[in-house]
């Protein structure tokens, strides 16, 4: 693993906003400091640690176009990372400001999307023998 990723990675994830310009506005600290391409290089390095489906990330839906959130998390599915997609919930004041982007439709679909990237990367963690998760 390189010195890069053993100081932002963890089983836990990593990886918030997939949009370059939004990473940088709304998320502080070295997190904020890589763009998604980066976290996929990271992600590569830590699979290879942890194993496939042994890391996940959290990408936030509603803070970006939701065709990002969805083409990232089928991206870091794709390489092994268990996807963990949330919906932007604000619970500290610094968060109220971040506008939501969805319509209620759009938030619906989304979610019906992320459940189809997350039931198929269930399947390939019990293909793997790797069980539930």
């Amino acid at each position: 693993m390189t010195t890069r990723a053993r100081a932002s990675a963890s089983k836990d994830g990593l990886q918030d906003i997939v949009d370059a310009g939004m990473q940088k506005k709304y998320i502080r600290g070295l997190k904020g400091e890589y763009t998604f391409e980066e976290y996929m290089a990271i992600f590569t390095d830590v699979v290879d640690v942890f194993g496939r489906f042994g890391a996940g990330s959290c990408l936030l839906a509603g803070i970006e176009a939701a065709e990002n959130t969805i083409n990232g998390s089928e991206e870091l599915a794709k390489i092994g990372v268990a996807p963990a997609p949330a919906v932007l919930t604000p619970f500290v004041v610094k968060q109220m400001g971040i506008p939501f982007s969805f319509d209620l439709e759009e938030l619906i679909d989304t979610h019906v999307r992320f459940n189809n990237i997350v039931a198929a990367s269930l399947l390939r963690r019990i293909q793997l023998g790797l069980g539930r998760g």
